[in-house]
């Protein structure tokens, strides 16, 4: 798509659909204004981080 942002390469992953608490939602709105960034690209950055640190702590079969 042109002009949009490039595909990561790595497992594909499906849209996630959550709701939050209002301390949560604080939270999110302090970072937003503390780091100078959308809540979505905070959010983003959140959930992969989680999701690469569960990939690196899931046990070896």
């Amino acid at each position: 798509m042109p002009g949009g942002r490039p595909k990561k390469q790595g497992p594909l992953r499906s849209p996630v659909y959550f709701s939050l608490d209002p301390n949560t939602v604080k939270r999110l709105d302090d970072a937003s204004k503390t780091l100078g960034r959308k809540k979505s690209q905070i959010v983003e950055t959140a959930v992969t981080e989680y999701l690469d640190r569960v990939e690196t702590e899931k046990p070896q079969s």
